[in-house]
């Protein structure tokens, strides 16, 4: 025994522990304007005091997660731990607004919490089991973040900066293997990690490049065996869907933290770019990751970043150029984008200048009709009917009162609110994808006759939700 297991009875430090976290949540959730009573226990803290109660709790923290694994009370310490650390975390929530320089004062002490939560943070997080060493690892990383966030300073160098001192390459690389072993959870602390000061550099060093891709490869190998299995049992006469991987979005947001790292060294941050090449959020992520990596490839002031490029092209271009990203699918889906910016029955006719003639048909023989009136608004609106029942907010669909036929004797529409998240995914979409073909330099995929359209729609667009703001 060590620790504090060794001098006093784990059940009742235990419920101290407990005490800690209604005392530090009374102290943080005080309301200035209620009126005390005599039996009131909160109490009135400054900033300065909330840092002097998180300095010595840190202390407390690290003595507290001190102890073997294989102990008894080994289940009791890690409850303890992550009490004390929640606690520990709502009163730095309530410091953020705290002088940097105050906060420095205590920096030993959180750098301690940070050592004693390494342990719990690197038990894997597996979403399908109840295990409480999940939820464990879950607490502990969310800490962790809070303790970053608040005691992360703006250091001239790597040697002084708060990352380098609280993480550990033991850690960092336990992090990553978890990261490697899909543990789609501790990619949120990695994102914490990567935005401060040198966090990205610490992270590149590990081989956090390295890590995204066996993760990818490990998920492409099994994602193989389940196409196979799934052809073996004649899965080509059901309608079979294999869904986006869940830990996709927390990877995605993961390398876009990386790439918009301002103290990454351009070098790094081209093997990162280098390394990255149905669902709103994470096409989102995916094309905000290629104009970030693009911005590297062709980069506004080439004297700025000329580390870069080599013989005029850098390595990340020529993966665009040979993978055909824009050519395969990205043009169109921006094409589509601008010129549906609304539903059909909510966009005035098009002027018949501007109308989609096929002057230059493919074949004499083959005839190909096109279906103009379906949209990616009809896809949306097949995948949200079955939970539209269960929608807990409707609105009314952004237009104007006086806007192309939006009261002309028809029902008003109504919008769900994840209708309108989607449509502004699909805005924020098309913004990054034209901001993509701008840095590429390939506005020669753009049809002439399609972006006129697209001008014309959108300005309508832009025009009815103004009327609909002001009214």
């Amino acid at each position: 025994h060590h620790g504090m297991d060794a001098k006093l009875l784990p059940a009742a430090t235990c419920n101290l522990g407990n005490a800690v976290l209604v005392l530090a949540d009374s102290i943080t959730r005080f309301d200035g304007e209620a009126a005390l009573t005599t039996s009131d226990l909160l109490v009135i803290a400054s900033t300065s005091d909330l840092l002097v109660i998180a300095s010595t709790l840190s202390r407390v923290l690290a003595f507290s997660a001190s102890g073997e694994d294989s102990a008894v009370e080994a289940p009791t310490r890690y409850e303890r731990t992550t009490v004390l650390s929640t606690a520990l975390s709502l009163l730095l929530r309530a410091t953020l607004a705290a002088d940097p320089g105050l906060i420095g004062q205590y920096r030993d002490d959180f750098i301690m919490a940070i050592k004693g939560l390494e342990k719990l943070a690197c038990f894997k997080v597996d979403t399908k089991s109840s295990e409480s060493h999940s939820i464990v690892a879950i607490l502990a990383r969310s800490s962790i973040g809070e303790i970053v966030n608040t005691s992360s300073d703006d250091s001239d160098n790597f040697e002084h900066s708060f990352v380098s001192h609280a993480f550990s390459k033991g850690f960092v690389s336990s992090l990553l293997r978890l990261q490697t072993e899909l543990d789609d959870h501790v990619c949120s602390l990695l994102q914490t990690i990567a935005l401060q000061p040198y966090g990205a550099t610490i992270l590149v060093d590990a081989g956090i490049c390295q890590s995204l891709q066996a993760s990818a490869k490990a998920y492409l190998l099994e994602e193989e065996h389940v196409e196979r299995k799934l052809r073996n049992h004649g899965a080509e006469y059901n309608k079979t869907t294999i869904r986006t991987p869940p830990f996709l979005l927390s990877h995605l947001k993961l390398m876009s933290a990386l790439l918009a790292s301002a103290s990454l060294p351009y070098k790094r941050a081209a093997e990162v770019a280098i390394s990255l090449l149905t669902e709103a959020d994470v096409l989102r992520w995916f094309m905000r990751c290629f104009v970030q990596a693009a911005s590297l490839a062709q980069p506004t002031n080439t004297h700025d970043r000329h580390e870069l490029l080599s013989n005029g092209v850098s390595k990340a271009k020529t993966i665009f150029l040979k993978a055909r990203f824009l050519e395969n699918g990205i043009a169109m889906l921006c094409q589509h984008l601008w010129e549906n910016p609304f539903p059909t029955d909510l966009l005035p006719d098009i002027p018949p200048l501007l109308q989609d003639f096929d002057d230059d048909p493919h074949s004499t023989v083959v005839a190909v009709e096109k279906n103009r009136g379906q949209t990616w608004w009809n896809v949306l609106d097949n995948v949200l009917l079955p939970s539209t029942a269960e929608s807990q907010y409707e609105f009314n669909a952004p237009t104007g009162r006086n806007d192309f036929g939006y009261w002309s004797g028809r029902k008003q529409k109504v919008w769900t609110h994840t209708k309108f998240e989607y449509s502004i995914a699909a805005m924020d979409v098309l913004s990054l994808g034209l901001s993509l073909l701008k840095r590429m330099d390939r506005f020669d995929l753009i049809d002439g006759r399609s972006a006129a359209r697209g001008l014309f729609n959108c300005a309508c667009v832009a025009e009815s939700v103004e009327n609909r703001i002001s009214e």
